[in-house]
């Protein structure tokens, strides 16, 4: 699998960070301690810890949970989940090393991002670690009324995009292979725990794609998506009044 490295120390990056806690668990991590004590005053806080440590105090958990999205603490911390991989992944072996998904786009919408990490929280292992800085991202970059940074992705992350190949989809083809993911259900292909959680995520997945992209809206993301800094806008000037309601669709 080819990942992009991200070094620990960039411009402007820290090697520390800020975090509460409450029965050693991670609750809130931020880059500056005057605003971790305003936001958790009632837990213990602990002050200039390693990037490092902290990403191993995680867990598997995921980031979007406890980061600041607004500071600079989700940079600090991705960098040490990096490296953190990077110095674990010697333990993968050809059985452990695939990770759950291949990838992960960066127009993903933000309601399937977290249905992802909630599978990666329950059943991800270290070859997910690169998935989970990928869909940490995405919803980061939403609560922090953002566009998403690719350069967290993965190079096959990246180059694809998520809305182009469910986009392409058409209805009949859909309900094919909606049926398909009930049928395979019910023949008993969703025994274990992780194969049901990746049939239904397909499943749901499709129905996203069901519900909101139809024919204006599927225009109407391709004009927005086609530039970061001014699709958006284009398309809403194209569209007007036209457009539907998008929940959780990426906003440039």
């Amino acid at each position: 699998m080819t990942t992009r490295k991200h070094k620990t120390r960039e411009k402007g990056i820290s090697d520390v960070l800020q975090i509460s806690m409450v029965n050693g668990e991670v609750r809130a991590v931020h880059e500056h301690a005057a605003t971790l004590a305003t936001v958790a005053p009632a837990q213990t806080h602990y002050y200039d810890v390693n990037a490092l440590v902290v990403a191993q105090f995680l867990e598997g958990k995921s980031p979007h949970r406890v980061t600041n999205p607004k500071d600079g603490s989700w940079d600090t911390l991705r960098a040490a989940m990096q490296n953190l991989y990077e110095d674990l992944r010697c333990f993968e072996d050809d059985e452990t090393n695939r990770p759950i998904f291949e990838k992960n786009p960066p127009d993903l919408p933000a309601e399937m991002a977290r249905a992802r990490i909630d599978i990666l929280e329950f059943h991800g292992r270290i070859c997910d670690i690169p998935s989970l800085i990928e869909l940490a991202e995405i919803e980061i970059a939403r609560l922090g009324h953002r566009p998403v940074n690719v350069e967290c992705f993965q190079e096959q992350s990246a180059a694809s995009s998520w809305i182009e190949t469910m986009g392409a989809l058409s209805k009949s083809s859909i309900d094919h292979h909606k049926g398909e993911i009930n049928r395979k259900l019910m023949q008993g292909y969703g025994d274990d725990a992780l194969t049901s959680a990746l049939l239904a995520q397909e499943f749901n997945e499709l129905a996203w794609v069901d519900r909101n992209l139809e024919p204006v809206a599927k225009a109407f993301l391709n004009v927005a998506l086609s530039d970061p800094k001014t699709g958006t806008d284009k398309a809403l000037d194209a569209f007007d009044d036209d457009v539907p309601d998008l929940p959780d669709t990426p906003r440039y």
